[in-house]
């Protein structure tokens, strides 16, 4: 039996996937907390079982989870301002 009504898993999707856009992916917890405040809101209040997360991807599968990677070092030092206008001024 879902905690959550359809409408408020879809409401939780459309959120994280507007985060997503802004370059804030959401993290577990952060997914966890959001659902937990709309229970919280009624007066039967439950709570949100240990792998709520995990379920709650699996039903919505627009949605994936990804582990963050170290920045590549060839890519970090190539951020260098001083080596992007040397760059700009050679190819223009």
């Amino acid at each position: 039996m879902q905690v959550l009504t359809e409408y408020e898993e879809n409401s939780i999707v459309r959120w994280c996937e507007r985060l997503d856009e802004w370059g804030h992916p959401a993290q577990f917890a952060v997914v966890r907390n959001m659902a937990q405040a709309i229970v919280a809101q009624r007066v039967n209040e439950r709570t949100l079982g240990k792998h709520w997360v995990s379920r709650f991807l699996n039903r919505h599968p627009r949605l994936a989870s990804k582990l963050s990677t170290q920045l590549d070092r060839q890519r970090a030092l190539a951020n260098n301002p001083l080596i992007l206008k040397d760059f700009y001024q050679k190819v223009w």
